[in-house]
């Protein structure tokens, strides 16, 4: 994984969410060994609308440069699709 700068980030997941009348497509983050954040569900966030949709995580703090280690934890056996991950510093 790429090196982080040590700080403060908004850490957030841009996924595709299929059309559909039941949730399902549910992940967990682990960073650094830690649960982040709390359990996304990817589909059926609409039933008649399949959509790019953008989910904020939560805040992150980083003490050191270095590199981290994220762990995406399948909370079911439906396919999940992710397109980014995004830290964006919080006072840069």
């Amino acid at each position: 994984s790429p090196t982080i700068i040590k700080g403060t980030y908004t850490v957030s997941i841009r996924f595709y969410s299929i059309a559909k009348g039941i949730e399902d497509g549910k992940l967990l983050l682990i960073l650094d060994g830690n649960y982040f954040g709390s359990e996304i569900t990817t589909h059926g966030r609409s039933d008649t609308k399949t959509q790019n949709v953008t989910v904020s995580i939560g805040e992150v703090t980083f003490d050191e440069t270095r590199t981290h280690h994220l762990r995406i934890l399948a909370g079911d056996d439906m396919g999940i699709y992710i397109d980014y991950l995004e830290f964006e510093p919080v006072n840069p």
